[in-house]
């Protein structure tokens, strides 16, 4: 598993041309090769390392993982429809 360094939780992929998994989301694609998420594996190390994202501190863990995942994947999708290239 090839995973890039453009999101915080590190579950963005590489360019690849392969099927969607299960737990994955589309972050890019070109027409020949996608660039995926591992929306699964986010909301797992969220779970672990208590990330939170706006409204912070509502709802049960659960939750608050799947939202700062779900942040995290748009981060990515951002950074991917770039080339990486990130603007403030």
């Amino acid at each position: 598993m090839r995973l890039g360094f453009i999101g915080w939780s590190r579950a963005c992929y590489q360019w690849e041309n392969r099927p969607k998994r299960p737990g994955e989301l589309i972050l890019a694609s070109d027409g020949r090769v996608d660039r995926f998420y591992d929306f699964q594996a986010a909301v797992k190390l969220a779970r672990r390392d208590r990330w939170d994202s706006p409204p912070y501190k509502t709802g049960k863990p659960g939750e608050r993982a799947a939202r700062a995942a779900r942040a995290d994947f748009e981060f990515c999708a951002a950074g991917a429809m770039t080339n990486g290239v990130m603007w403030a």
